[in-house]
């Protein structure tokens, strides 16, 4: 599941282009449309109970307070207007969603680095005896297949149990589809 996670952070995060454009074209929208970026990054994260569901739920607070006269010390001293506060708070917010989301992502990736390995130890000893089943596409039937080959081996069988038992489906087909992704790219 932690892969769904990353993907839907992943995902939010491009939003946030599309939300600075209106920062830099000093769009009226913009806190708005920060607004509704973090509350619909809550929704799509908090069935999968990541706890940085809680600090964007937090910033959203600072931001909703600043419509309440909360003003942050260090951006209101620099602004001259109630409105332009509130887009440099904006701004402010939406750069520790960021940070706190790509840390979420890195933290993910650094679960999955030793999973990687493994998966890869597995592929290299596995196809080091036969060449790896080509195809136009890497589809789940394609990894599914390769998997069911990976536990058919006497050799692999251990480690096939090891990873299995350590990681959700989920998980190991969105790994095992991006090195094969990988593998099959540097074949061609």
């Amino acid at each position: 599941m932690r892969s769904i996670a990353k993907e839907k952070i992943i995902h939010q995060l491009l939003l946030l282009t599309n939300i600075t454009d209106k920062y830099m074209l000093l769009d009226p929208s913009y806190p708005q449309k920060s607004l509704t970026w973090l509350v619909e990054t809550e929704k799509q994260l908090e069935p999968l109970r990541l706890p940085v569901v809680s600090r964007l739920a937090s910033l959203r607070g600072m931001l909703v307070a600043c419509d309440d006269g909360y003003q942050d010390p260090n951006i209101a001293q620099s602004s001259r207007s109630k409105r332009k506060a509130k887009r440099a708070l904006t701004a402010h917010i939406i750069s520790q969603a960021e940070q706190a989301l790509r840390e979420e992502v890195e933290v993910i990736d650094h679960g999955f680095s030793e999973l990687i390995d493994k998966l890869s130890q597995l592929l290299a000893i596995r196809f080091s005896q036969q060449e790896l089943p080509t195809t136009p596409q890497v589809t789940m039937g394609y990894v599914d297949n390769i998997w069911g080959l990976l536990g058919d081996n006497q050799e692999t069988k251990s480690m096939y149990r090891y990873i299995e038992a350590r990681v959700g489906e989920t998980d190991r087909r969105y790994l095992l589809q991006s090195l094969l992704d990988n593998m099959l790219s540097h074949n061609n």
